[in-house]
C-alpha cells in the first residue's frame, strides 16, 4: 500500500504544468516547461543530440537560455569546442540566447 503524503511545492508544480491532479516520486509525466537552462558542460550534449534527431527549431525560444560560466574564458584547448559549440548554436535562426 502507497504511503499517502502531500504534495511538496516541486510536485505542485509539476502536476499543475502536466495538467494533473496529483503527481508522486517515480510517475512518468509531460509536462510545459518554463525554462530549460543549459551550461557550457550540458549545452554542447543536448545540442549534438538536438542535431542528430535532425530538429529544426526549437521548442519554444523564449523558454530556454544557455549560460556559459565554468569554461569562459577557455582556458585549454580540449574545452573551446564546448564553449563555441554554443556559441555557434545560439547564432543559428533555431536558437536561442546565450547568456
Amino acid at each position: 500500500m502507497a504511503t499517502i503524503h502531500p504534495m511538496t511545492i516541486t510536485e505542485k508544480i509539476l502536476a499543475s504544468h502536466a495538467k494533473k491532479k496529483e503527481v508522486s516520486p517515480g510517475d512518468l509525466i509531460d509536462a510545459r516547461v518554463d525554462l530549460a537552462l543549459g551550461n557550457d558542460i550540458t549545452a554542447p550534449l543536448a545540442i549534438q543530440a538536438f542535431e542528430e534527431m535532425g530538429a529544426q527549431k526549437v521548442f519554444h525560444r523564449d523558454r530556454i537560455a544557455l549560460v556559459s560560466r565554468s569554461l569562459c574564458p577557455c582556458q585549454r584547448h580540449p574545452f573551446c569546442g564546448a564553449v563555441q559549440n554554443p556559441q555557434k548554436f545560439c547564432k543559428s535562426p533555431s536558437s536561442y540566447p546565450l547568456f
